[in-house]
């Protein structure tokens, strides 16, 4: 396993939130001897079992198998250059960073790990920023373990990331559920957290095929955030059509997804070899810092 020492630093116990040390055993262990072993596929389980809200919580293998296929497409390649482009613009100033160093960005909900790996072969090789990858499904960091060895995965909550108040110089979370009062405690003032979430004609042609009627909602709203401490600073709403979609990817997104156990499966059956000509991507990418 070649994970950089920097981002070990910044690890904190997730029950007493004291600092995490990398044994000579390979082991994470804390001052109060909490510690966590390094499974064979090389990620560190740090969900203790009474912060598990399931005996398997997350996404199952199934989901982060469909996932994997439909991100391999390249369809949310450019949703992945624009949080590239403002993670770099929006990173903390050395100043900013003066509470902790090392600072490392820290992707809560990672998934599969497809946007993680190459955020980090985009910071990794020409910064001094470091990343980890936070899921609290065991498959999701297995598949993502697998499949890059530089970047350091994590089984964990993220209403509870392991890693030291002040450390995480940027969060992001892709699709995923912001725990934004917990994360508010964690960073400090002039830290950020970048959201992409879905807005009102994400996948539509596709939803429009499995539902009688198609609800249209909006990305979330800021309240959240800002109850917690964080202002926005910016927006980036981006939009576009993949072309030609095939049928196995969209039975691939239809299982990532919560669609596929909230569509009409009488609807569902008889599509099941549903074609459209267009697939709209449509998100909202938002960026909050710190106040204080």
């Amino acid at each position: 396993m070649n994970i950089t020492l920097p981002a070990i630093e910044c690890l904190a116990c997730p029950i007493d939130g004291l600092p995490l040390v990398l044994s000579e055993m390979g082991a994470l262990r804390c001052p109060k001897n909490h510690s966590y072993d390094r499974a064979k596929q090389g990620y560190f389980n740090l969900l203790p079992v009474q912060f598990k809200p399931s005996k398997d919580p997350g996404d199952s293998k199934a989901m982060i198998e469909a996932r994997t296929r439909v991100l391999n497409s390249g369809i949310f390649d450019p949703v992945c250059s624009e949080l590239t482009d403002l993670i770099q613009t929006h990173w903390p100033s050395q100043r900013q960073r003066q509470y902790s160093a090392p600072a490392v960005l820290v992707d809560a909900g990672c998934g599969d790990g497809y946007y993680t790996s190459r955020l980090a072969r985009e910071f990794t090789a020409s910064t001094e920023i470091n990343v980890i990858g936070v899921d609290i499904s065991k498959w999701a960091i297995m598949a993502a373990a697998r499949t890059d060895k530089s970047v350091c995965w994590l089984v964990a909550n993220n209403k509870r990331l392991p890693v030291k108040q002040g450390s995480a110089g940027v969060i992001t979370s892709l699709f995923g559920f912001a725990t934004w009062q917990p994360w508010g405690e964690l960073q400090f003032p002039g830290q950020t957290v970048i959201t992409v979430d879905a807005s009102s004609h994400h996948l539509l042609e596709l939803r429009a095929l499995i539902y009688d009627e198609v609800q249209q909602h909006d990305a979330p709203d800021d309240k959240d955030a800002l109850d917690a401490g964080y202002e926005k600073v910016q927006e980036v709403p981006l939009k576009y059509p993949v072309s030609r979609p095939a049928v196995q990817m969209l039975t691939d997104i239809l299982t990532m997804t919560p669609h596929g156990k909230r569509a009409n499966q009488q609807q569902l059956h008889s599509n099941h070899d549903f074609s459209i000509a267009a697939l709209t991507i449509d998100v909202t990418i938002r960026v909050y810092r710190k106040c204080g």
